[in-house]
C-alpha cells in the first residue's frame, strides 16, 4: 500500500507500523483530543455566542471553494 521509505503506518508488506518517532494515535489520546475539542465548542458557544465556530465554518466553506477550485 504505502512505500516503506514513507514511513506511513502501512507498509508493503501488510504490518501495521509505527511511524517514525514511536508515536502514534491510541484510544486514550484520541478521546482526549476529542474532549478537549467539544470544550472549546462548549466555551465558545457559552462565551462568544459561537461566533468563533461560525467564523471557523465560513473558513472552511472557503477552502472547499478554493480546492474544488484546483479539482
Amino acid at each position: 500500500m504505502w512505500r516503506p521509505r514513507w514511513a506511513g503506518f502501512y507498509t508493503n508488506d501488510g504490518r501495521g507500523t509505527v511511524p517514525a518517532g514511536g508515536h502514534s494515535l491510541t484510544n486514550r489520546t484520541s478521546i482526549y483530543l476529542g474532549l478537549i475539542i467539544c470544550g472549546a465548542v462548549i466555551a465558545d458557544f457559552v462565551l462568544n455566542d459561537g461566533q468563533a465556530s461560525l467564523f471557523l465554518a465560513r473558513k472552511f466553506v472557503d477552502l472547499l471553494d478554493w480546492v474544488a477550485f484546483w479539482r
